[in-house]
């Protein structure tokens, strides 16, 4: 039975009115509840809503019906963040206005934000990918009731994503770099910053996929 979890995350604007979310825990996915008419009520100015699932311990990901994407996108406006326990996501108006032509009626609209292990690449992917890079997978999947997942990679606008990395002996946040890597293993690098204080690396993008996050002591890999 998944846990109901009343409470821990919500649903923000920027001034900072919030309404509470209900997430119900199930293999590593967070089902989100939200009442539509408190949300209307706080994303009345469409300059940005932030759902925060970061307390839901174990959620990799963030589902929700196409009411409530929709709801959450239009009501978002300028931008929606996604924070997860292992990584936010930050989508802009253009990305938001390309999902809500993709989000059809019946479609379960899923973000996952979450590290994985090399079990999760491609043959093509694994093949180059360092042994000493942190993996994570982005994506975004609209599952209709018929099954038939679809996958989002291209994003048809910007995210800004922020992913955990802890800095090993010797290693400087000068010298981290981010790789997107396609199913077939082609890599593309992408300018980053890292927070020492929260740990993390930030980056921009345009599709989502497998990331890399990599220290270079010398030369790409």
């Amino acid at each position: 039975t998944p846990e109901v979890k009343p409470g821990n995350s919500t649903v923000s604007n920027l001034d900072g009115d919030s309404i509470p979310v209900v997430a119900k825990i199930s293999d590593g996915t967070a089902a989100v509840t939200v009442g539509l008419r408190k949300l209307a009520d706080i994303a009345k100015d469409r300059n940005g809503l932030i759902l925060d699932l970061s307390k839901e311990k174990g959620a990799d990901s963030a589902a929700m019906d196409s009411q409530l994407f929709l709801a959450l996108s239009q009501g978002a406006g300028r931008s929606l963040t996604v924070k997860l326990p292992k990584g936010i996501a930050v989508l802009d108006q253009a990305a938001l206005s390309s999902l809500i032509r993709s989000v059809q009626d019946g479609d379960t609209f899923t973000i996952t934000v979450a590290p994985r292990t090399r079990s999760a690449l491609t043959s093509a992917q694994s093949s180059i990918a360092p042994d000493s890079a942190a993996i994570s997978e982005v994506t975004v999947t609209l599952p209709p009731s018929d099954g038939t997942v679809r996958v989002i990679h291209d994003l048809g606008g910007t995210a800004e994503l922020s992913l955990p990395y802890t800095l090993k002996s010797g290693e400087t946040g000068e010298r981290l770099t981010v790789y997107y890597l396609s199913d077939t293993g082609a890599a593309e690098k992408l300018p980053c910053t890292y927070d020492a204080a929260a740990k993390a690396v930030t980056f921009r993008t345009d599709h989502f996929s497998i990331f890399l996050v990599v220290h270079e002591y010398s030369k790409p890999f």
